[in-house]
């Protein structure tokens, strides 16, 4: 037996404990919360449901208490401020991380505790069934020492809102109701729009309370509503002899009868159906052990597939939908779902443009104002077509590829093409959004796309034997692109303004001139530029936005939403960008022996941070020692490494 990891106070309580676990349903819901079971983000908890087109945070968790020979040990750890107004002093109560032994990920998450003094292990796994709004939590309790009675003690710890706004009892006019089964087995809560059921073979006692002021320390980092209140129902409760106990509880918001979610059936349904993934890879063994992280972005609806941009507050975004296809969907083998999505994104869109994002709670309203999203679809669909071979689909789709085209050509909400075929963004419509970085003008990584658009268009064109109305556009942009040239720093301005300035700061959006299918830049300085973003811009973790020479630079993204938006772009590290970096590197030596050795150098560190966390973040700080920040799980940060994983694989 392993004892505990000596945390006898909160002070031992370190970043490890905190790690972020996520396990996913497919339907835009999650379980998550730290390896410690102790929730610091409104977004953590045992159940948030993707339902009724939003997402909510239905149960917060459950806090167990084991009662040996009359003492009773509490599992659970909360978190508290003494004052909520000055926010000193911390209090941990009640302290279960004294208990806490270790914590594993794989194949689900489990969590180890062990009451030393007394001789009982208990062990919980959490599981979400796929396609269902629900959890299984399955507890083992062990004795090491005889004991004539024990008694274990369940109490869920509910919120049911929206998952981006914290509860506040004392502000809802709304009650909880909450209804007990005649057999006492099977519990109802409901608030506002939510039914929760609970089903366990343990009986239940109703008893209401309320934490209050509950203290999430990420919240407060992030400038946010930081304290919440949490509703008990009762408590679930059993009495055993002291041998050992298997215990398994349900909670559900679907409609479903919930005895079914049987917890053995429900665990090997999951790894069956995970290890069936892998039969589409081709038996590529480096890919197979990143199906799981890539599966966690792909969810399915009543509206189709789609990919969440991130765990745990992004929903689907068009660009990020269309970097990540590639990755999650065509490098595992499901081609089928990558060009459902592709299509299912061409119904949305409106003078060429796929939507910025599609909100949740209002689906037909969607905002278009992205510059790139379209032509990044471009780049998905030839993806698709090169896996796939599919003649058909293109053909499906090509009258949608010219009307994007069109769209551009003739102006829309986000961009319109200048007299000398080059691209104008409106501010804030780059991939670099914030009002801190509004790069109007001709941006170089929107003309570097709208070339390889243009080139794959044409390509199309060709495999159908249609016509391709935009040859001396094509050559226009070719040519032209040539005012990006920085000839003092041998590499690409960034942005063009209106007015012709020239923006000469050194960014990564420039790789893309260089490592797309087709390069509006195909001479000897593909060398100048690489260099020039390697020399200033490469990290272990990925490229930063922004050279450590520039005033401007932020080297740490911290603190409230302004100053984390103004670090946002201008110097934090987002992983993705290594996809682009390592197809540039790759080109440029003519896909070497030595230069696919090299590039498996640079993927290395990403793919190491992977398998001990199971994802990838959406950014790391650009100074060392290069913290994770942002979402926990980005889609595109998983995509681009197994994309580029899956290239690799095939040159080596």
């Amino acid at each position: 037996m392993e004892f505990p990891v000596n945390i006898n106070s909160a002070e031992g309580i370190n970043q490890k404990h905190l790690t972020e676990y996520l396990i996913t349903n497919g339907l835009g819901g999650y379980a998550s919360s730290t390896r410690l079971n102790l929730n610091t983000r409104k977004y953590h908890g045992l159940l948030v449901a993707a339902y009724n087109n939003e997402r909510y945070v239905v149960l917060s968790g459950i806090d167990e208490s084991v009662e040996i020979d009359g003492k009773i040990y509490e599992l659970g750890t909360h978190h508290y401020k003494k004052d909520r107004n000055t926010n000193l002093e911390d209090i941990f109560h009640p302290q279960g991380f004294k208990f806490f032994v270790k914590s594993e990920i794989e194949p689900f998450p489990k969590f180890y505790y062990y009451i030393e003094d007394k001789g009982v292990a208990v062990e919980k796994e959490i599981l979400m069934p796929h396609g269902e709004n629900s959890v299984i939590l399955h507890y083992k309790i062990k004795c090491d020492m005889p004991h004539n009675n024990i008694k274990f003690f369940l109490s869920p710890l509910l919120n049911m809102r929206n998952f981006h706004k914290n509860l506040h009892l004392s502000d809802l006019k709304e009650r909880f109701m909450c209804e007990v089964s005649e057999n006492q087995k099977h519990v109802f809560v409901e608030h506002k729009n939510l039914r929760l059921k609970f089903a366990s073979e343990l009986n239940f006692l109703k008893k209401e309370y309320i934490l209050w002021n509950t203290f999430y320390r990420e919240e407060k980092e992030r400038g946010y509503d930081c304290f919440e209140d949490l509703y008990c129902p009762g408590y679930f409760f059993d009495t055993f002899d002291g041998k050992e106990k298997e215990i398994t509880i349900v909670a559900t918001t679907d409609e479903i009868k919930i005895e079914e979610l049987n917890y053995e059936t429900s665990r090997n349904n999951e790894i069956l159906r995970i290890k069936n993934l892998t039969n589409l890879t081709s038996n590529k063994e480096i890919l197979k052990q990143s199906l799981k992280m890539a599966d966690k972005f792909i969810i399915q609806s009543s509206k189709g597939y789609g990919i969440i941009a991130g765990y745990h507050w992004f929903d689907e975004w068009g660009r990020d939908t269309m970097l990540s296809i590639p990755g999650l969907c065509l490098a595992t083998g499901r081609y089928e779902i990558a060009g459902s999505i592709i299509k299912r994104w061409l119904n949305f869109m409106h003078k060429g443009l796929i939507p910025n994002f599609i909100p949740v709670t209002c689906p037909f309203e969607c905002p278009h104002n992205s510059s790139d999203a379209s032509l990044w679809l471009f780049n998905a669909s030839y993806f698709y077509y090169i896996y796939t071979k599919d003649i058909k689909f293109i053909e499906e789709i090509h009258q949608k590829l010219c009307e994007i085209v069109e769209g551009y050509i003739k102006g829309n909400s986000a961009c319109k093409m200048a007299h000398d075929c080059l691209i104008i963004s409106n501010p804030q419509t780059t991939w670099m959004d914030t009002k801190w970085t509004k790069r109007e003008g001709k941006a170089v990584e929107i003309n570097a796309l709208w070339y390889n658009a243009l080139s794959i268009l044409k390509f199309f064109s060709k495999l159908l034997n249609k016509r391709f109305d935009y040859v001396e556009i094509l050559g226009c942009v070719k040519k032209n692109f040539e005012i990006f040239w920085n000839k003092k720093k041998q590499c690409l301005y960034d942005v063009i303004s209106p007015s012709d300035v020239e923006d000469d700061s050194i960014r990564p959006n420039q790789i893309f001139a260089i490592g797309l299918p087709f390069n509006v830049i195909d001479d000897e300085r593909k060398t100048k530029i690489f260099n020039v973003v390697f020399e200033e811009l490469y990290t272990p973790c990925g490229l930063r936005t922004l050279s450590k020479k520039d005033e401007n630079y932020k080297g740490v993204y911290e603190g409230n939403e302004e100053n984390r938006d103004k670090a946002y772009h201008n110097g934090t590290v987002w992983p993705f960008l290594t996809g682009g970096f390592i197809d540039a590197y790759l080109k440029i030596n003519n896909y070497s022996r030595e230069s696919k050795q090299e590039a498996m150098k640079f993927l290395t560190p990403l793919l190491e941070y992977a398998e001990k966390f199971g994802t990838s973040p959406e950014i790391f700080d650009g100074d060392y020692p290069h913290t994770p920040r942002g979402c926990i799980a980005q889609a595109w940060s998983v995509a681009e490494i197994l994309r580029v994983l899956d290239l690799l694989n095939d040159q080596c």
